[in-house]
């Protein structure tokens, strides 16, 4: 079989079918702050139901030494990328350009019942 992409055939497997109904659902954000360095690092994905993934990230701070003291701001560094991603046996797996590798998901809910996704020590929650 060949990658899938753009067009492939919708998988007949219910978990692979739920999985793409909740990826495709809503955009896919995290964001972390670095309380030392004083960074924020924020993140967007977006699951095309073509097979693309559009993920945007964002740096945004100054830095800040040992003692207190700010160092300068560093800026700010944005960036966007696609991809292309797949489900398949009730996995993720997003090829970056050498070929489609797994991206392990552990998917859980927060105390208001709404799905965060983990992928890489990343939680990733809903968002526009």
């Amino acid at each position: 079989p060949g990658a899938a992409g753009a067009g492939a055939p919708p998988s007949a497997n219910p978990m692979d079918q739920q999985l793409t109904q909740l990826l495709t659902s809503s955009n896919w954000c995290s964001f972390s702050y670095n309380q030392t360095s004083g960074r924020t690092n924020s993140s967007k994905g977006a699951f095309r139901p073509d097979g693309i993934l559009v993920m945007s990230t964002n740096t945004e701070g100054g830095t800040v030494n040992q003692f207190g003291g700010s160092m300068g701001v560093n800026g700010s560094v944005y960036s966007q990328q696609q991809a292309q991603w797949r489900v398949q046996g009730g996995q993720l797996y997003v090829n970056l350009g050498q070929g489609f590798q797994l991206v392990p998901l552990q998917i859980t809910r927060n105390s208001n019942g709404y799905p965060i996704i983990t992928a890489n020590g990343t939680e990733y929650s809903q968002c526009n």
